[in-house]
């Protein structure tokens, strides 16, 4: 579970992309297109869920600057 504040809708026929600013960065969900996805717009404070099978971890660069 992640909490944050949409920053961009992204239409894309049957679904909508949803760009969220979290305390952990940029997040994008996708979902379709829905009752839910309609009540969504920037600045809406949201709280993102999925199930725990769906998850993966990501390592960025490391950096050499010390």
């Amino acid at each position: 579970m992640v909490e944050g504040t949409v920053a961009e809708l992204v239409y894309l026929g049957g679904l909508t992309q949803f760009h969220v600013e979290t305390n952990a960065g940029r997040l994008v969900s996708h979902r379709m297109d829905d009752e839910v996805a309609a009540s969504l717009e920037p600045g809406k404070r949201v709280t993102l869920t999925w199930p725990a099978e769906h998850a993966y971890v990501l390592v960025g660069a490391v950096s050499s600057e010390a």
